[in-house]
């Protein structure tokens, strides 16, 4: 009797409401960037009158 091919699967770690949480090499974090971009954000708004703020913003979205 043969055996199945055992398939290269991440090791099975925690489970998390129902979705299966595993091992993983990450070469990029979104996660992390995203938490570092709106603590950048943060601190230089953080001393501003909201008109200062909103000029501030349309400025950066104009950029892009």
């Amino acid at each position: 009797m043969k055996t199945a091919a055992k398939k290269n699967t991440p090791k099975l770690v925690a489970k998390n409401a129902g979705r299966s949480v595993t091992e993983k090499n990450k070469d990029f974090d979104s996660v992390k960037m995203m938490r570092q971009i709106r603590d950048k954000l943060s601190k230089e708004i953080m001393d501003m009158t909201f008109e200062e703020e909103n000029a501030y913003l349309q400025k950066l979205l104009a950029k892009k």
